[in-house]
């Protein structure tokens, strides 16, 4: 009899701590619109609506993060209640930026010779106060560096149409004529954008799917679909909250594409 007992007391433990889907509303006086709420214990993500409602998948005593950029950042444990409820209302205070009056480092005097001087700032030595040739930006691909080479109008020595002094490179103005340069151009957006598309579904597919359903099958072509719009590279290289947007919205068409 005790050993039923001890099952039946059991089972409502572990019923309580399945996943289930709650819904949600914020409340504050600014806009309500792209909040995110985060399931930082269960690891899962959604975004509220204009009116300030969302659904999170949350177990019994995971930890609910609010955060934007308009309120101040806020966590709500899931109580029994809440679970039990399927609901969570909750209100956010609005985030106001009050800097107290600092001074970094030392005190300018307004004479500019004497305020460098005070400041102890060494010049940086670079390539050309050594004399050597070099290259201080981001390194180049393969297709990059055959589009400047194949672009660019380089001085040539004893050369030219009149065989003497300095003229100019033929090969830019073939290119041009042939395709070449167009095409070394659509090869290296084509390198951005693929390149650009494997780090954002690193950093977002697995949040993002978890919010917003999509077959395994269907889920690479949304991110193809994606890269093949002509702001994609703008709207989403900073790989922050504007990209998340981005996916929404074009999740949204997506879809409308597959159910047509």
């Amino acid at each position: 009899m005790k050993y039923v007992f001890i099952i039946f007391f059991i089972i409502p433990i572990l019923g309580s701590s399945q996943i289930i889907e709650i819904s949600g509303k914020i409340e504050g006086k600014d806009d309500l619109d792209g909040i995110h709420v985060i399931n930082k214990t269960s690891n899962y993500y959604a975004v509220t609506t204009v009116t300030g409602d969302f659904k999170i998948k949350v177990k019994t005593n995971d930890t609910i993060v609010f955060s934007s950029i308009l309120y101040k950042l806020k966590e709500v444990v899931v109580t029994p209640i809440i679970y039990k409820s399927k609901y969570l209302s909750t209100v956010l205070e609005t985030f106001v930026n009050d800097l107290d009056e600092v001074t970094l480092g030392k005190v300018l005097t307004g004479n500019l010779s004497l305020d460098v001087a005070n400041q102890g700032n060494k010049k940086q030595i670079n390539f050309a106060d050594v004399g050597i040739p070099g290259y201080t930006g981001k390194p180049l691909t393969q297709s990059a560096r055959r589009l400047k080479e194949a672009s660019n109008f380089m001085p040539t020595v004893g050369g030219g149409f009149g065989g003497g002094g300095v003229g100019l490179q033929i090969n830019p103005i073939i290119n041009a004529i042939t395709g070449r340069t167009k095409e070394l151009k659509q090869r290296v957006l084509l390198e951005n954008k693929t390149s650009l598309l494997e780090k954002i579904k690193s950093q977002f597919a697995a949040t993002f799917f978890e919010s917003y359903e999509l077959p395994e099958d269907k889920r690479e072509e949304f991110f193809l679909y994606c890269s093949d719009q002509p702001n994609f590279i703008a709207q989403t290289r900073t790989l922050d909250l504007n990209t998340v947007l981005f996916l929404e919205k074009y999740y949204a068409l997506y879809l409308q594409q597959i159910n047509k």
